[in-house]
């Protein structure tokens, strides 16, 4: 509900230094070594403040093969200790509405929060997030893509991480049971699965959600896991001729399949963060009201994160064994 896959990262300051999450590691194997990188804090700031578009670069401290997080010049930015940036289902619920800015003005009244409007996560996340930093905001909501706390300790972030999904919490809708039979049908020719958790199947079995997503994406892991729109196997549909009208458009095969009524299907080769991005678009839109306008991210915006080597970088990480 806070952070599904290789998404969403935390930080610590320590003695100069700037300890923030590994780009692609999952922050449920944070104990594990190498899951955090360390950087000079002063030389990322002083990099961020002369505008190169790859502040990071060359700051890391201590010997590693880990990138770290492409969020790394925001965490360095803000002034509080430890940082942590999720990507909250409640959160993304209120975030991906035409009207957010309004539905959470109402919910977060009394905290210290800033809106801030989509842009690309990275360097242009973070100039969007110090035009606001003169109201010294403790939370910002971030459009279409989640939720940033910070805390002076790692127990007073958490806190007030917890009184925000409190605040924003969102009722689901009940979930459908799957045809795992038809499902296990259509898997047998061209090496088809069925997704890992239950939940992924939630999207596929109500029409609206259904719809919604074949519409188009609500946030940047919802493109780079599962491109821009989920095809949708319609009753009577072939799925080897569904897969090939995408290849033929997009040049690959789709990540997933929704199967009207019946629920998801993951394609060949597809790596874990599928099934977590599947299942947090089955939550996200379950909580989403019928009546609730949608802001899905313009082919613009999507444009730039599947252009985006850093991005790529996730993916074939999150394909690795």
């Amino acid at each position: 509900m806070l952070v599904q896959g290789g998404g969403g990262n935390t930080s610590v300051k320590h003695a100069g230094r700037l300890w923030v999450k590994a780009s692609g590691v999952w922050l449920s194997e944070a104990q594990e070594a190498g899951a955090f990188v360390s950087l000079d804090l002063d030389a990322v700031r002083a990099a961020s403040a002369r505008g190169e578009p790859e502040p990071a670069a060359g700051h890391v401290l201590g010997p590693t093969r880990a990138r770290p997080s492409i969020e790394t010049p925001l965490h360095a930015l803000l002034p509080h200790r430890f940082v942590a940036h999720v990507h909250s289902v409640n959160t993304l619920a209120w975030a991906c509405r035409v009207d957010a800015e309004r539905q959470l003005t109402t919910r977060l009244a009394g905290l210290a929060w800033a809106w801030v409007p989509y842009v690309r996560p990275g360097v242009p996340l973070t100039l969007a997030v110090a035009d606001r930093l003169s109201a010294r905001p403790d939370v910002l909501a971030l459009a279409n893509h989640g939720l940033v706390v910070g805390g002076d300790s790692a127990e007073s972030c958490e806190r007030l991480l917890d009184e925000v999904e409190r605040r924003v919490a969102c009722a689901a809708s009940p979930p459908a049971r799957a045809d795992a039979r038809r499902l296990e049908k259509l898997a047998t020719s061209g090496g088809w699965r069925l997704p890992a958790y239950p939940d992924c199947h939630a999207a596929a079995l109500d029409a609206r959600a259904c719809r919604r997503a074949a519409s188009g994406a609500l946030y940047p892991d919802h493109v780079v896991f599962l491109g821009e729109k989920l095809p949708v196997l319609s009753p009577g549909e072939e799925l080897p001729a569904l897969d090939a009208a995408y290849r033929s458009q997009h040049g690959s095969s789709p990540a997933a399949v929704l199967v009207e009524g019946a629920g998801a299907l993951v394609a060949p080769g597809s790596g874990r963060g599928v099934d977590e991005m599947l299942r947090c678009l089955s939550l996200v839109l379950a909580r989403i009201s019928e009546d609730a306008p949608l802001a899905f991210l313009s082919k613009e915006a999507v444009g730039e994160l599947t252009g985006w080597e850093a991005e790529k970088f996730r993916q074939q990480r999150d394909r690795q064994p």
